[in-house]
């Protein structure tokens, strides 16, 4: 189901799944199909499905994936050290 292509099919995965399995088709539900399946995601995904961790890098860092690579380098360099900075003033 995740790696669904088209819209068509993941519609229909979801509703094979709802057959199979209710619960776990009411719970699968209740999370954003924009953070795990392929047909729905907003970026492309070139075939890939990663951990958490890469998703959740990812997902803060969507508006920069739409810059050419030198800006884009900066945006996350700048993202990087305000993080950082941001920590050092909780520490």
């Amino acid at each position: 189901m995740a790696k669904t292509r088209s819209g068509e099919g993941f519609s229909r995965n979801m509703d094979d799944l709802k057959e199979v399995n209710q619960k776990a088709s009411a719970y699968i539900k209740n999370i954003p199909a924009t953070q795990w399946a392929v047909s729905r995601s907003p970026a492309p995904r070139y075939g890939h499905l990663t951990l958490n961790i890469v998703e959740s890098v990812n997902g803060k860092s969507l508006k920069e994936r739409e810059l050419l690579i030198l800006d884009l380098l900066d945006a996350l360099w700048a993202k990087k050290m305000d993080s950082h900075f941001m920590r050092l003033e909780l520490a």
